[in-house]
């Protein structure tokens, strides 16, 4: 997802991983935000809050929307 543009709704997720598909690695920063889809079809958006640091865990933030109907 951009930098800088606002939290996305769980249609602007969907929309994220329909046009570009999968994440397969990288460099992730402070900040990183990311969507995906679950294997039980629930959208989800992910916002790296603290990246690790010798024992240090990876920290995120976490939506998951239900799925619709």
């Amino acid at each position: 997802l951009p930098a800088g543009s606002p939290d996305p709704t769980a249609a602007d997720c969907a929309e994220a991983v329909r046009k570009r598909g999968s994440y397969l690695g990288g460099e992730l920063a402070l900040g990183s935000r990311f969507c995906a889809v679950t294997d039980e079809g629930r959208t989800a958006y992910f916002k790296l809050t603290s990246v690790p640091a010798g024992e240090t865990p990876v920290r995120m933030e976490v939506t998951v929307w239900d799925l619709a109907g």
